[in-house]
């Protein structure tokens, strides 16, 4: 999952590429099993450590890392399109947000939306 995420990532932001815009993507490892923080870090991702397994605690060590302004949590199974970055995106430039969300479509093994 995280390989898709990631992936997503990259997309979403060259996508919207904008000079003087930098980015970092920080995967945080709250003890997984399935090789998360290896292929984070094949991905070129930083990857941090949170031994403590809970939601908070890993948002909370990701950003204590983070060098930028602002802050985006993305679940490792989540996937991030353009058009909702550059929705983003769009809200912090225009100077009147403090902070944002975003509505999930789930599609089922066989196309189907719930």
């Amino acid at each position: 999952m995280i390989v898709r995420c990631l992936e997503s990532i990259y997309i979403s932001l060259d996508a919207n590429h904008n000079p003087g815009f930098t980015s970092e993507i920080i995967v945080v490892d709250n003890n997984s099993t399935d090789g998360t923080a290896h292929l984070a870090r094949a991905a070129g991702a930083r990857v941090v450590f949170e031994p403590i397994n809970q939601i908070g605690r890993a948002r909370n060590a990701g950003a204590a890392e983070a060098q930028g302004e602002w802050l985006m949590f993305i679940d490792a199974d989540s996937i991030l399109s353009p058009g909702l970055l550059s929705e983003i995106l769009r809200l912090i430039e225009d100077g009147n947000s403090v902070g944002c969300g975003s509505t999930c479509v789930w599609k089922d093994c066989r196309g189907g939306r719930t």
